[in-house]
């Protein structure tokens, strides 16, 4: 967004809107007498054919527009304007092949003086790494706006939790303070929008800093913000941004300025944005909790079980004929046993004890929906074991893992990883037979594929459980639509969203099912409640 008083001649409006489609189209313009609208689109868009992303600025030395935009992701270029209606190209500004990365996009420019580099102006951007599989903050800094030099490592990084990328950076100025503003990957392609401090020369503060959720993106706009940028208005901040999926929108959102004001230059708005309130979500590289995810989200219970009474299971065997499913389970049973092993109910905890026999799983016969929370309590009653959640299991063609026709499973993991059923599944606890714990949680999905040997490894994360507490651990799995959360004892392990890079599109609704191998010998579940999450209005 620019300002065209004492800029432009005759204008439209007060403020000049610049927005772009996703794909390289061409850059649109709107503009309005107020930074609330109501906005009217130019007649003569596009303003610009080819590119996407402009990061528009008034350069008061120039005199002129400058325009930033990538009509390929390997590169940003720039165009220049008198009017900001008509551009003229300039030059190539930066260049993946110049850092070694795969893309060198999404920028956003600002007069922000570097000592160490005699320079005036710096520019950030997105940088994806492909073969270390990391997308983060990049920086590039000039002295006249269009001859750029690009620092050779990342300017910010993504932290645990972050899935390896972050996006679109901004850079507020508050109180003497300097905070590098992107979105991270918890929606698709873009989410929350997050800050990081650094400091005078734009180095993170602390251990790869501390990271905090400035605005979550509600269930209305599919989880998901990108490519914020802020404003100040008199004693009003205004954030713009892209959002939602289907359709991609833009929305703003606004705060109240607070003490001390920041300074502004003349004809010009300062992006800034009082952060004294922001929730913490990382700290030191710490994920933050699940509730603080699910805050203001409306949770629908579907299924309860507090093990109190004696459970309505029967053993795959009643459904198998020549090795195959011939049956669906009886209406009036909620567990079916896989495998060698007894399932057996007491003290208000359900027991599953192994057989030397082989592995076993528990499944939960109802279709769980797409997006959900799965609560239960874990208790090792033996310093070894593994134990396993499948969820949003379903046939590869569909329907349920009961369906007539599909093979015997009897426990083997193989046959659930890759055999006739998609799924996911999460180890939330690994511990040796020696008891030496493995100290970490994995996510994989599984695609069916008689040739991956142990599905697609798409997570992982930190386990604290050691089979030694002689106590319960609560264990939380969230799907919310395609993004996966594991929380262990009210800290989480991993967020990842699948974006179907791998295995096909996300998953969507399934069964649930607890496997247990053989040298667990023993470990009893607790309090298992699934809740339906309300993304969207259905």
């Amino acid at each position: 967004m620019i300002e065209t008083e004492g800029r432009v001649k005759n204008p439209l409006g007060r403020y000049y809107l610049y927005y772009a489609p996703h794909k390289h189209v061409g850059i649109g313009m709107a503009y309005s007498d107020s930074m609330e609208g109501p906005w009217t689109e130019y007649k003569g868009n596009p303003v610009l054919e080819g590119p996407a992303a402009p990061d528009i600025r008034w350069i008061e030395e120039k005199g002129k527009f400058y325009m930033w935009g990538h009509r390929a992701n390997k590169r940003t270029e720039l165009w220049t304007s008198d009017d900001g209606l008509s551009f003229e190209y300039k030059s190539v500004s930066v260049d993946g092949k110049n850092i070694g990365t795969k893309n060198a996009s999404y920028t956003r420019f600002y007069e922000y003086p570097l000592k160490e580099y005699g320079s005036k102006y710096i520019m950030l951007y997105s940088g994806y790494a492909q073969e270390e599989g990391i997308r983060s903050v990049w920086l590039a800094h000039s002295r006249d706006a269009e001859n750029w030099t690009q620092l050779k490592t990342p300017l910010v990084g993504p932290v645990p939790g972050e899935d390896d990328t972050i996006y679109c950076a901004s850079l507020l100025q508050w109180d003497g303070r300097n905070f590098i503003v992107y979105q991270d990957n918890t929606g698709w392609r873009g989410g929350n929008v997050k800050y990081v401090e650094v400091d005078g020369e734009l180095h993170p503060v602390g251990n790869k800093g501390e990271r905090f959720i400035l605005m979550d993106p509600p269930p209305t706009l599919n989880e998901r913000y990108r490519s914020a940028e802020f404003y100040l208005e008199d004693d009003t901040f205004y954030m713009y941004s892209g959002a939602g999926s289907k359709p991609r929108i833009y929305v703003y959102a606004t705060a109240e300025a607070r003490d001390p004001l920041p300074k502004t230059d003349k004809g010009r708005t300062k992006k800034s944005n009082p952060l004294s309130t922001d929730r913490k979500q990382v700290v030191n590289g710490e994920p933050g909790s699940l509730d603080d995810i699910l805050k203001g989200v409306e949770l629908e219970t579907v299924y309860e079980t507090t093990f109190e009474e004696s459970l309505r299971i029967i053993h795959e065997s009643e459904l198998i004929e020549d090795k195959k499913i011939v049956r669906e389970p009886p209406k009036d049973i909620d567990w079916v046993l896989e495998g060698p092993g007894e399932v057996l109910v007491k003290s208000g905890r359900m027991h599953i004890k192994n057989s030397p026999d082989g592995n076993c799983v528990l499944w939960n016969t109802r279709e769980f929906p797409e997006s959900f929370v799965a609560e239960w309590d874990f208790k090792h009653h033996y310093p070894q074991g593994l134990a396993i959640l499948f969820f949003a299991a379903q046939g590869v063609e569909g329907g349920s893992i009961f369906m007539p026709g599909l093979p015997r499973r009897g426990g083997n993991f193989g046959k659930c990883t890759r055999g006739k059923i998609l799924c996911y599944h999460t180890s939330y606890t690994a511990i040796s037979e020696d008891g030496v714990p493995r100290g970490e949680t994995h996510l994989k999905k599984n695609d069916g594929d008689a040739n991956q040997e142990t599905g697609n490894k798409v997570a992982q994360g930190p386990s604290t459980i050691d089979g030694k507490a002689g106590r319960p651990h609560r264990i939380r799995v969230a799907k919310l639509g395609a993004r996966v959360i594991l929380e262990v004892d009210g800290e989480i392990s991993f967020d990842w969203t699948d974006l179907g890079e791998k295995g096909g599109a996300p998953y969507g609704s399934g069964q649930i099912g607890f496997r247990q191998m053989r040298h667990t010998i023993e470990a009893s579940y607790g309090g298992f409640k699934v809740q339906r999450v309300k993304l969207r209005a259905d």
